[in-house]
């Protein structure tokens, strides 16, 4: 069986499934899809990585609050 290429989505389409893409909850090829986009579209790549910051700085910020409110 030949496989299948991978198709490239759009700037719009990764937008619409970054958080997704981060979060690991899309499948094996659309998050191949992604990663392909992202390594080839440098502003997305910088978009990726400040929304993987924001999300990380987010939980961060989330513990800090248990912690606080658990003490």
């Amino acid at each position: 069986m030949l496989p299948v290429p991978l198709e490239v989505p759009r700037c719009e389409q990764v937008a619409d499934r970054l958080s997704e893409f981060l979060d690991g909850e899309l499948g094996a090829r659309p998050a191949a899809c992604v990663r392909i986009h992202l390594a080839v579209c440098a502003r997305c790549a910088r978009f990726a990585a400040e929304l993987a910051a924001t999300i990380e700085a987010l939980h961060v910020l989330h513990a800090s609050r248990r912690d606080r409110l658990l003490s």
